[in-house]
């Protein structure tokens, strides 16, 4: 319940869990908000958007792995 707690107090969020959201309540740190999310066993949030296309925060810089090169 850490995210909704941090939704519900701080008006943010830290593993970006609620992605239609992202204005509303903004991730903190997200420059490591992947990382959080990989202790959790959850996608990382370029892959929400390669899966499921939904609109990144625009602070979000990850970027996304490169397909492998056979060559």
């Amino acid at each position: 319940f850490e995210e909704e707690n941090s939704i519900v107090n701080k008006k943010e969020q830290i593993y970006g869990m609620y992605w239609n959201q992202f204005d509303e309540y903004p991730i903190t740190d997200i420059e490591n908000v992947d990382k959080r999310r990989a202790e959790f066993d959850v996608p990382p949030l370029w892959y929400m958007k390669k899966v499921y296309g939904i609109e990144l925060p625009s602070e979000y810089k990850k970027l996304q792995p490169t397909p492998y090169n056979s060559n």
